[in-house]
């Protein structure tokens, strides 16, 4: 008999439940979990999604079933577990370390209760308002006292006794929470995350569906015939709310968004009767049917994600999520360090290729009985593959064992795409996973693409064998107008319709100007962010720097990263006695770079090399003016004079002298930074580019157009 039984309704779920399932296939316990996936009215691949966890969850039952409703699919769920405790888990909610063991503990009882883990609300990318919202909410009485559910709620055998069927309600949560008195409410070990609406519009639409959710079991409750109070609290909760922001008044501002978002969402509850109003931009999936059709799931691999430097790449996953195109993430190496929630959000749903060697073992072998000759044609293919050293065919090599490791993964996932970020090796596993499977299976529609970043590989095309990948890729996405002159120059005239313009994005509704204006006296606040390695140009700047205090300029300067040349800065800053003015910050996530944008009033970047730095489009979205230096794709975004100013690489002079013209003219800094926000959303906007990327992706295996498409 299973230790418990886990079930999960799901209704066009395949972008969220691939990391749902993932969690907790990795728990210990995951053999001995009954697990009941339950499918209702899908028209993706959830299905499909479910059965592919098989192997991993070795008590699994998916149940395929045409009837819409989330009542239907619980009750489906229901009549077909075996075990107790019975755990429910909305198929997006992600169970933290520990979180099933300690429900099963703590509801493996004679007696009858129910409970959840503690609520984790992840704010990462939120706006404004709807931080604000949740700063309140998750003080109030009812989510921090007695809260069950929001996700995820268990009942142990004498707590299901409590009800006979799930009532066709929204709020299946509350009705099972109003059951049990709340001596008979438990909270279990461990936490779960719910990911938060990103804009105060979906908050809105979110509240307004539980409200109406709330209000719907308050109407039914003489026809639940349970004898439990079901009426809504909400004298209770003004109470609660008045009480908290006497106790803290620094609240008052949240508690007015608190109460605008309720208020808003209870008129919206009115007029829209019993309409779902699910949130997309928490749930990163589409839910109508059309949008699952038209956008194909898509596998990300990157050589190791999330990684600090790497966030462009997290902001173009959710975007394309939020835009209905499910991605599923790969990494070759494990995560770098986690430093945000989105972050360890996204290292808890990626997949990583070199995670373990007895899957990588397993793949190879698998294909090697399967297909021999195939196999060694892949070996064969890669020992030709790449520059023409024996180190470099060797690691293709063993890019080929990580090729079948990947294969089975999208094979599992059902996926037939396979996009890289970077030329290096995402993309030459990427390239031999899609060529061996051509040769097993040549009808399946299997396809490959890159994005080009650009610079690094441009001084060693041959090790990156980059016209290679260009003539085998099916399309090639380049940050920059620069990007994709540099692999025309590489490539054959009959490639040069793959390469497609697609730039990196910000978050303008995340990265925005301060909400007092910057001061206009005082010193000059500089902020540089980036690693600390050679082609940054941080020496540079410490020129500049020591040629400003030698002038007489009052300022400061923050360097935000970390790097080789931490040790060599700092004997530098030292040994010039700049350590009052110069300060090395270190690496910072995201979830507090926006402050560090806030503290400075200019942005100051020397690099010797980049691409088209986000860092910069940051920077500009704050409404900050920039000073950089105008190589490869940088003057595409930064114009002189316009929104920023261009300085020669190297010249530290210029580049003090830029500075201090700035220092001493507050108007011009404010002038400057107001037209670099206007071209920032103008241009490299989140959605917009999102919706760029997703024009490439879907193109893929079509004729394309040699013209831009972001």
């Amino acid at each position: 008999m299973p230790l418990a039984s886990l079930i999960i309704p799901a209704h066009n779920e395949s972008a969220v439940l691939p990391a749902t399932l993932e969690r907790i296939a990795d728990d210990p316990l995951a053999a001995s979990v009954e697990v009941v996936v339950v499918a209702n009215a899908c028209t993706d691949s959830t299905v499909e999604t479910a059965r592919g966890f098989a192997d991993r969850l070795p008590l699994l039952t998916v149940i395929d079933t045409e009837t819409p409703g989330k009542a239907n699919a619980l009750n489906l769920g229901d009549e077909a577990a075996q075990a107790f405790p019975r755990i429910f888990l909305d198929a997006d909610i992600v169970l933290g370390p520990g979180a099933l063991e300690g429900m099963i503990s703590a509801l493996s009882v004679d007696e009858p209760v129910v409970g959840s883990p503690a609520i984790r609300f992840d704010l990462d990318g939120a706006d404004r308002w709807v931080r604000d919202y949740y700063r309140v909410f998750e003080q109030m009485p009812y989510l921090s006292e007695d809260l069950v559910g929001l996700g995820v709620y268990g009942v142990s055998e004498q707590g299901r006794q409590r009800f006979e069927r799930f009532p066709d309600l929204m709020a299946d949560d509350l009705y099972i929470q109003r059951l049990f008195e709340p001596a008979e409410r438990v909270r279990t070990p461990g936490e779960f995350v719910v990911r938060t609406p990103r804009r105060w519009a979906d908050l809105v639409r979110v509240r307004t569906r539980v409200d109406r959710g709330n209000a719907q079991v308050a109407a039914a409750a003489d026809d639940l015939e349970s004898g439990h109070d079901y009426s809504r609290t909400s004298s209770s909760s003004v109470r609660s709310l008045v009480g908290l922001v006497a106790e803290q008044p620094s609240l008052a501002p949240s508690a007015l968004v608190y109460v605008g978002t309720t208020v808003a969402a209870k008129v919206q509850a009115r007029l829209k009767g019993d309409q779902w109003g699910r949130d997309d931009s928490s749930r990163v999936v589409a839910t109508d049917a059309t949008a699952v059709d038209s956008h194909e799931p898509v596998a990300y691999l990157v050589s190791q994600y999330p990684l600090i430097s790497h966030t462009f790449v997290e902001r173009e996953i959710e975007g394309l999520r939020r835009m209905g195109t499910p991605v599923h993430s790969f990494t070759v190496r494990p995560p770098g360090a986690l430093l945000s929630e989105t972050m360890r959000a996204e290292a808890a749903r990626t997949i990583v290729l070199q995670e373990s060697t007895g899957a990588l073992a397993t793949a190879a072998l698998r294909e090697t009985l399967g297909h021999p000759a195939a196999v060694l044609g892949a070996l064969g293919r890669a020992v030709r593959t790449g520059e023409a050293r024996a180190r470099s065919r060797v690691w293709q090599i063993f890019y080929a064992g990580e090729a079948m490791r990947l294969l089975a993964e999208m094979r599992r996932l059902g996926l037939r795409h396979v996009h890289a970020h970077f030329a290096n090796s995402g993309a030459d596993i990427a390239r031999a996973a899609v060529a061996y499977a051509r040769s097993v299976d040549p009808d399946g529609g299997w396809r490959w693409s890159f994005t080009m970043h650009g610079p690094t590989e441009f001084e060693a095309v041959d090790r990156f064998d980059l016209a290679g990948k260009v003539a085998d890729a099916d399309g090639v996405a380049c940050i920059s107008d620069f990007t994709r002159s540099q692999l025309m120059r590489l490539s054959d005239p009959s490639d040069w319709a793959k390469l497609q313009i697609v730039h990196m994005s910000v978050d303008t509704d995340r990265f925005v100007p301060p909400a007092e204006p910057r001061p206009t006296d005082g010193p000059l606040r500089i902020l540089d962010v980036g690693r600390l390695v050679p082609e940054k140009g941080a020496p540079v700047l410490l020129d500049a720097a020591t040629q400003l205090a030698e002038q007489g300029v009052d300022f400061e300067l923050r360097l935000v990263g970390g790097g080789d040349l931490d040790a060599e800065l700092r004997t530098i800053i030292a040994a010039r006695g700049l350590s009052d003015r110069v300060t090395l910050v270190g690496p910072v996530g995201q979830d507090d770079i926006l402050a560090e944008y806030h503290w400075a009033n200019v942005f100051c970047l020397p690099s010797f090399q980049e691409g088209l730095p986000v860092v910069l489009m940051e920077a500009m979205a704050t409404g900050m003016p920039v000073v950089t230096t105008p190589i490869n794709g940088i003057p595409e975004l930064v114009k002189d004079g316009r929104n920023g100013y261009l300085v020669p690489p190297g010249r530290a002079d210029l580049l003090a002298d830029t500075l201090a013209g700035l220092a001493s003219d507050p108007a011009l800094r404010h002038r400057l930074g107001v037209t670099a926000r206007e071209d920032v959303i103008a241009g490299f906007a989140l959605d917009a580019c999102a919706l760029a990327q997703q024009q490439f992706l879907d193109g893929i295996g079509r004729p394309t157009p040699t013209e831009s498409i972001g």
